[in-house]
This record gives structure tokens, C-alpha cells and sequence, in this order.
């Protein structure tokens, strides 16, 4: 692909030890591969999700508002390209996203929540495969009771009629379940269907 080399390169100069007009550009150049690219650059959306996001909590205010700017064409382009085509690096994606849902900054939080509601949306089976480990992130949000952003997400598995949350000391593990919600043997996850 010709422009995975270029998007490496832009993707570079956003890190924060670049110069500030070097991470300007760089960020502003994203959107605009990301406009004109469309889903032939679907084997490095992970690479663009991540840059786009680390960018979201960048000091620099401009660097901010052109990173929501790109994040927002990213969702559109990505909710437009058929699964085949970035199937790779779906995995990628989760787990960069479900590590930006612990980031300090809300902005990125909130956006990489979208990118989780989104990526259920699209994959629901490929989401839910590393399941413990978006449910931890996803349970840490909620502890935060400044963040109204993370209580008005509903992000609920659509793959499943009841989803059961098994919170241990190893960690959340989600089954679904035929049980019904009256059941005493777990612990409901506040996203899950049986809650709707």
C-alpha cells in the first residue's frame, strides 16, 4: 500500500518530542489521508486510532481540536469500511482503544469509549474475545464519578440476550447466560441487555 509508509512517517512526528509545528502538521496531514485514502487505509486504522488518540491529550489546544477533527473522520471511515477489509487488525484496535479508556485525560477517554460502543457495534464476536480485559477498563470509568461521558454510554453487547459478569480476584470474566436476571448466582454488568 502507498500510503502506509507516509502515514508511518506522519504518525512519527506526532509524538511529543517533536517540535509543536512538526505535530501541528502532522496531525492535520492524518485528517486529510484520512479523507482522501478512505479504506485503503484500512491495514493501518489501528496505527491511525492510536496516533489520533495519544494526540487527543496533547498539551497544544490546536494539536486537540485537529486530533478530534481526525478522530471523527476516522469513526465515520471506519463504521463505512466492510469488516473483510480491516478484519487484521481489529485485535489492534481493541486493545489500543481499551487502554486509552484508562487514559488520565477525559477527552481521550471519551473518545476511545465511542471507538468501544462502535467496535461492539461492527464486531461484536471479535470484541468480546478479550472480553476481561475491555470490562476492566470499562468498570474503572464507572468508579469515575466526575465523568458523566462514561454513565451516558450504553455500551452493551449485542451478541448476547443476558451477559453475566463474574467479578473475581482474577479479574471479570462475561458469559452469556440463559439465566434470568432474578438469578443470586452473579453480578449484572449495568451495559448488559438484561438491564434494558
Amino acid at each position: 500500500m502507498a500510503f502506509r509508509p507516509m502515514v508511518d512517517t506522519l504518525i512519527l512526528q506526532t509524538m511529543r518530542d517533536k517540535d509543536k509545528f512538526n505535530r501541528v502538521t502532522a496531525v492535520e496531514w492524518l485528517t486529510q489521508f484520512t479523507l482522501l485514502g478512505q479504506s485503503k487505509l484500512a491495514p493501518v486504522y489501528d496505527r491511525l486510532v492510536a496516533a489520533v488518540l495519544r494526540c487527543m491529550s496533547d498539551p497544544e489546544t490546536e494539536i486537540v481540536a485537529e486530533a478530534a477533527k481526525t478522530n471523527s473522520e476516522l469513526t465515520v471511515l471506519v463504521r463505512s469500511t466492510p469488516i473483510r477489509e480491516f478484519d487484521t487488525v481489529i485485535p489492534s484496535i481493541i486493545r489500543t482503544v481499551t487502554s486509552e479508556c484508562r487514559a488520565r485525560d477525559r477527552s481521550t477517554r471519551a473518545a476511545a469509549l465511542r471507538w468501544v460502543a462502535m467496535m461492539l457495534a461492527l464486531a461484536p464476536e471479535r470484541v468480546m474475545a478479550d472480553v476481561d480485559a475491555l470490562l476492566l477498563a470499562l468498570l474503572s470509568n464507572l468508579l469515575d464519578s466526575e465523568d458523566a461521558e462514561t454513565l451516558r454510554l450504553n455500551v452493551r453487547p449485542p451478541a448476547c440476550r443476558i451477559c453475566i459478569v463474574y467479578i473475581t480476584p482474577h479479574g471479570c470474566h462475561a458469559t452469556p447466560s440463559p439465566l434470568t436476571p432474578q438469578s443470586r448466582s452473579w453480578r449484572c454488568w449495568r451495559g448488559c441487555a438484561c438491564m434494558t
